[in-house]
């Protein structure tokens, strides 16, 4: 027997709760760019570990391989939440800089289920993941201005800004753009070998020099680096503040 539905009935189904329409749940297909030049030339099948707010608010964790598989995760409809993609190298031990994205604002335009991940965008959801992380509400931050000042004072690598001050600023809440500053840095100059040597940002230029060679390595931030040779599987860990600088080569 065929039963036709019409009239209010019909109304209660269109608008059902359970339709995805108003699902506060959303599945997003993630879109990871390709390595930088120099990445690919010193890495090989490189894995990534992908971190995002889940749906129970908690920070999930996986190691994706999004060049072999499709990658999908189910997140919140919540403004501002962000994903991150942190390349995995040396057997997985070292985490790179991250590629990044945040829903809705990195939305494909042509497919609304794919978030794109971007280098330019990863320190907007390094920052974001960490005010999350403390509990604190990103949904009202103005996020594309956030990522357009970002980009400007930048200065063609992100990752030279004062990532905890500009955290900790957002925190306060009395947040204004001129925060956005570099963080303190120094020239150094080291002698790791012959090789082409490059820090751990996406955006970092590699400094090719032959034995006997003094490397130069100008504005570096105070804090922890790694310093990778894209021609062997050699690298330092490297330490800096404003008096010392400690290197330690691992194979």
């Amino acid at each position: 027997m065929r039963i036709r539905i019409t009239g209010i009935a019909a109304l209660l189904l269109i608008f059902s709760p359970c339709c995805s329409l108003f699902s506060p749940q959303t599945t997003l297909c993630i879109y990871c760019p390709e390595l930088p030049e120099h990445w690919q030339r010193a890495f090989a099948n490189v894995p990534f570990l992908l971190r995002y707010p889940d749906t129970n608010g908690k920070v999930s964790e996986r190691i994706i391989e999004p060049f072999k598989e499709r990658v999908t995760i189910t997140v919140l409809k919540q403004n501002n939440l962000p994903v991150l993609a942190y390349p995995l190298v040396k057997n997985r031990k070292v985490q790179l800089r991250p590629a990044g994205g945040l829903f809705p604002l990195d939305l494909c335009k042509e497919n609304q289920d794919l978030l794109r991940l971007s280098w330019d965008q990863g320190i907007a959801a390094e920052i974001l993941i960490r005010l999350f992380s403390e509990g604190l509400d990103i949904s009202a931050l103005n996020s594309s201005r956030l990522s357009a000042e970002i980009k400007v004072r930048g200065e063609g690598d992100p990752w030279l800004l004062d990532i905890d001050y500009i955290t900790e600023k957002l925190a306060s809440k009395h947040f204004r753009v001129t925060y956005i500053k570099m963080a303190p840095a120094r020239c150094i100059q080291i002698d790791p070998g012959a090789g082409e040597w490059f820090l751990e940002s996406p955006f970092c230029t590699t400094h090719p020099i032959e034995e006997g060679q003094v490397l130069i390595l100008e504005n570096v931030p105070f804090g922890f680096h790694r310093l990778f040779d894209s021609t062997s599987s050699s690298y330092f860990d490297l330490y800096l503040d404003e008096t010392s600088l400690i290197l330690i080569r691992r194979d």
